[in-house]
């Protein structure tokens, strides 16, 4: 009957813990497909304007990517300080970490506007025609505009999920990627008034969304 009882309270113990890690685990997940997701959101909708603005997009895409997902990596390391310092109580030391990850978003944002110069020369390894080239570089540009503002929105992400909030980053991540798709479809086929860059739209969709995720975080 005791072992009964004891394996009974364990495994209840193992389902309690299984859920408030799904709780922790989910919404942070679904942040990080939402940015992924503006990859293929792009691809797909420049693909409706033809087959050289899809080509922008997914050589665009993949470069940023990559380059975004490592700078990401470096920011994280705030979670498990955060997390330290909320357990500890010590909001001192939360506030002054988050500061901290915030500062290293931005300057880490400001590397690839510095690298950018740099683009045609990549592309030009790899046979890029000029014409599809220098659109590339412009959705680039448009990225590097908005990529300081993704980080310092990443680092509040994880500063909000390290103190048990991680719904916020999953939200305003989804309402980002709504903002973009509207954008792309303006900016890809010169609707309502905006200029009309093919591909390379989706690039400045993407990074003006960016600054209207960080902007709403700041808010939240």
């Amino acid at each position: 009957m005791l072992q009964a009882a004891q394996q009974a309270g364990r495994t209840a113990r193992f389902f309690i813990e299984a859920r408030q890690i799904l709780a922790l685990a989910l919404p942070i997940v679904g942040s990080q497909f939402a940015s992924v997701l503006m990859g293929l959101l792009d691809t797909v909708m420049a693909g409706r304007a033809g087959a050289d603005e899809q080509a922008v997009v997914g050589l665009g895409v993949a470069i940023w990517i990559p380059v975004f997902l490592a700078l990401m990596g470096v920011v994280q390391a705030v979670s498990p300080l955060v997390a330290h310092r909320f357990g500890a109580r010590d909001y001192a030391g939360i506030v002054h970490d988050t500061q901290q990850a915030m500062w290293l978003g931005l300057m880490l944002g400001i590397v690839p506007l510095l690298l950018l110069p740099q683009a045609p020369a990549l592309l030009a390894v790899f046979d890029v025609p000029g014409p599809l080239a220098d659109k590339t570089v412009l959705f680039l540009q448009g990225i590097a505009f908005g990529l300081p503002a993704a980080l310092v929105f990443r680092a509040l992400a994880f500063y909000s999920a390290s103190i048990n909030r991680p719904g916020v980053g999953m939200v305003l991540g989804f309402v980002s990627l709504a903002i973009n798709a509207v954008l792309n479809q303006g900016l890809i086929h010169g609707l309502w008034g905006l200029p009309k860059l093919g591909g390379a739209g989706c690039g400045w969709a993407t990074g003006v969304g960016m600054w209207v995720g960080l902007v709403l975080i700041g808010i939240w």
